[in-house]
């Protein structure tokens, strides 16, 4: 395994980087060696190695750091980190943001002669990086068949499109009734090949892992009538009523709003595909038991109630004289499903299968509590929080926990007082950095513990911080009150 091997060891003990060196050289690898961070970030540069022994302490640089900006450009190399007993959580982390693997330095002196155990645990991690890259390079050849599809498929569709369109809107000379029968097929045809392209890239997208929410505070009202704008017009064209039931208050959600929109109009027009003439379809947004709750009803043919659990599977379609001549690609609701769910919430069908009655997708999206509170009436007075949430109860490392529990609270006083520093700098891009990777270890910590109502707002951090990284936006108060307000949910679940 490690024959004729590159081995880079980043360490500031010269008995560890002897040690290995010793060790590693037996087994036929070619051993370099680095006693600070810096020196090993600028030999990892100049030469590239199939595995870095990283220690997680140096005087100059940190572990964590060194790793970071070996992963900025290299994806390739298996990264260990080495650490002291005391380095754990940092080893942990280290693992969440690109090692592949820790090692106790004490388990590395005191394994058998051999190193059996040392050489396994290295050759494991150099296993996961090669499957890690070749992952990677399996999604590059979908990135590029994606690609492919957008540009030599949808692309040309969307010019048949325009062109017909032009043809039927006075752009041209009038055509005969003979033509125009004929360019309306055109258009027919061409919607119906769009809609194919999308629904079989939006899968392919889910299939590989390619799903992406753009989350931003949004009035769930406005995602609801952007939604009904085009779907009134369908519905006209069976004359059919399509009627909306929203709230008179905003009704705000940590949410992706066009993918959402995607849900309402994938299920609004399939309502008004199996609902007949004169029917009724209608759309309600609503808050229920500190949820957002969507439902689109109908009054079409019904689904049987033994078709139901196949509804959200891929390909399928519901069988029956009523369905039969409706086009579709049975990905629709699939990618419904994959996307409420992304969204941490949960999308159900009911029905009775009787003509007339029809069926109602039903979509629960969680709210924030204090906007879970605001509607359902508490006063200022009232407490917004509930009370403090227990610790898991099977915990098999104490120590462990209570490491999590103080490191938690370092990370909240540290969040605010960089919130407060960003209501004086706004544009400050460093510290927006720095809360950014402070939100994102809290959150790991909060995961690997398994403690949800810690890690669902921190995530919402985040994730909001990475959105205003990435589009450069300016803090404000709404993000500031925002983020404070989530700072104060996570202390309010510590025990």
């Amino acid at each position: 395994m490690f024959t004729d091997k590159t081995i880079l060891t980043i360490d500031d003990s010269d008995t560890i980087r002897t040690y290995l060196r010793n060790v590693l050289t037996s087994k036929g690898a070619m051993v370099d060696g680095a006693s600070a961070g810096h020196d090993g970030l600028m030999m990892s540069t100049q030469k590239q190695y199939d595995l870095i022994l990283l220690d997680l302490l140096m005087p100059d640089i940190d572990g964590i750091e060194v790793l970071k900006q070996i992963r900025a450009t290299n994806e390739e190399s298996t990264v260990v980190m080495l650490t002291g007993h005391g380095g754990i959580k940092s080893a942990i982390s280290a693992v969440q943001m690109g090692a592949d693997g820790y090692i106790l330095k004490q388990e590395i002196t005191s394994t058998a002669r051999d190193h059996v155990e040392f050489v396994y645990a290295l050759e494991q991690a150099m296993e996961h990086r090669a499957g890690i890259v070749a992952q990677k390079q399996l999604e590059q050849v979908r990135a590029d068949f994606y690609s492919m599809v957008t540009h030599d498929l949808r692309n040309p569709t969307t010019m048949i499109l325009l062109a017909s369109v032009m043809m039927t809107d006075g752009s041209v000379e009038p055509l005969t009734d003979n033509q125009l029968e004929l360019v309306v097929l055109i258009q027919n045809a061409g919607n119906r090949l769009i809609q194919l392209i999308n629904d079989y890239l939006d899968f392919a997208k889910i299939d590989a892992g390619y799903l992406r929410l753009t989350l931003a505070e949004v009035d769930l009202r406005q995602v609801v009538e952007s939604s009904a704008i085009f779907s009134r017009l369908q519905a006209h064209a069976k004359q059919q009523t399509l009627t909306l039931d929203v709230p008179e208050v905003p009704v705000m959600a940590l949410v992706d709003a066009e993918r959402l929109k995607q849900v309402l109009d994938n299920l609004l027009s399939n309502a008004i595909k199996y609902t007949p003439e004169d029917g009724q379809i209608v759309l309600q947004l609503c808050v229920e038991s500190g949820q957002a709750i969507f439902r689109v009803k109908d009054s079409g043919a019904g689904i049987s109630p033994a078709q139901i659990p196949m509804l959200f599977t891929k390909y399928h379609r519901v069988p029956g004289e009523s369905t039969r001549g409706i086009q579709g690609t049975g990905l629709g609701l699939l990618i419904v499903k994959e996307i409420v769910e992304a969204h941490r919430g949960t999308v159900i069908a009911e029905s009775e299968g009787i003509a007339g009655r029809g069926t109602t997708f039903t979509i629960s999206l969680p709210l924030s509590r204090i906007e879970a509170a605001a509607h359902a009436g508490a006063g200022e007075d009232q407490p917004i929080f509930p009370g403090k949430v227990e610790a898991p109860l099977e915990i098999e490392d104490p120590e462990l926990y209570q490491a999590f529990l103080n490191e938690t609270q370092q990370q909240i006083a540290s969040l605010r007082s960089l919130f407060r520093e960003l209501a004086l700098r706004p544009d400050d891009k460093a510290l927006f950095n720095q809360a950014q990777r402070v939100a994102h270890t809290l959150k790991g910590n909060a995961g690997a513990m398994g403690i949800g109502p810690i890690w669902d707002p921190a995530s919402q951090v985040d994730g909001l911080l990475r959105r205003m990284i990435k589009t450069e936006e300016i803090f404000t108060s709404a993000e500031w009150s925002l983020l404070m307000n989530l700072i104060n949910e996570i202390e309010r679940a510590l025990p």
